[in-house]
């Protein structure tokens, strides 16, 4: 009976999780079909389909390997906090050069992966894959909060990121079109991760300058494959999508190949 009611006690602090996450990530969709042609929505659909598939599995899969380890852990706040930041510099610095790949690159890849006319939709694209980014190192300050026992910290930031979703959604739709609806999730989780980091602050006591800095490294990385695309094109011609996919592919194993050695020397500075 004892654990029983703690599962319910548990229980009840998760209560609405579901539903808020569906209303976050899915009224995009909804508002859409109203607003914009079933062609038009189509083509949206599944351009985010193709960084949200692969988001989905990579969440899941750090969820089942982090939840255990920070329940283990749950009242040594430094090893906590270091991994919560090796996790998160990881991910950001393997994440943020395939955005910028896609910034680049991402209409001759839905060019080449589903055919001419879904390029029109390589803007949300490029977006979906920040909000996706944005929402996997959001997951991983959630699986503390899970491992804790507070999971109804994780339902404020969803809470958030639900009414901003509402609020925002329909004129942003209307000002921007289709890229209105990954806009609109943009800002909803970046409200959301930014409420989880100040609560996670206050929970471990995480350094945020030390966390905010792995930003500025991984967009900094990330700027190879930009000076890779740019300088491609002023020398040959990447019109086509193969060329044209090649060059970003180049650039991302440059800063895949310097990422590798900021980890490295991470590692091996805090052990």
């Amino acid at each position: 009976m004892a654990a029983i009611r703690d599962l319910l006690h548990y229980s009840r602090k998760a209560f609405g999780l579901s539903l808020l996450n569906l209303i976050f990530a899915r009224a995009d969709i909804f508002v859409l079909a109203k607003m914009v042609s079933p062609a038009q929505l189509g083509l949206y659909t599944m351009a985010i389909y193709l960084v949200q598939t692969p988001t989905s599995f990579i969440m899941n899969l750090l969820g089942q390997t982090l939840l255990p380890t920070f329940a283990q852990i749950q009242d040594d706040k430094e090893r906590i906090n270091r991994i919560l930041i090796q996790v998160t510099s990881a991910l950001a610095l393997v994440g943020m050069p395939a955005i910028f790949f896609l910034y680049f690159c991402g209409h001759s890849l839905l060019q080449l992966v589903y055919g001419s006319r879904y390029s029109a939709a390589a803007i949300p694209l490029v977006i979906a894959s920040l909000v996706a980014l944005l929402n996997l190192l959001n997951g991983q300050i959630t699986s503390i909060f899970f491992a804790k026992g507070m999971p109804q910290l994780h339902r404020r930031s969803v809470v958030i990121m639900a009414i901003v979703m509402i609020v925002l959604i329909y004129p942003f739709v209307r000002w921007f079109g289709l890229s209105g609806g990954q806009l609109a999730a943009l800002v909803s989780i970046i409200a959301g991760f930014l409420f989880q980091v100040e609560r996670v602050n206050k929970l471990t006591d995480l350094n945020v300058i030390d966390f905010g800095k792995l930003f500025l490294v991984a967009v900094g990385v990330s700027l190879g494959v930009a000076v890779v695309c740019i300088g491609a094109r002023t020398f040959i011609e990447v019109a086509h999508p193969i060329p044209n996919i090649l060059v970003g592919l180049l650039g991302c194993i440059i800063a895949y190949g310097i990422s590798a050695g900021l980890l490295q020397n991470t590692l091996k500075l805090r052990n």
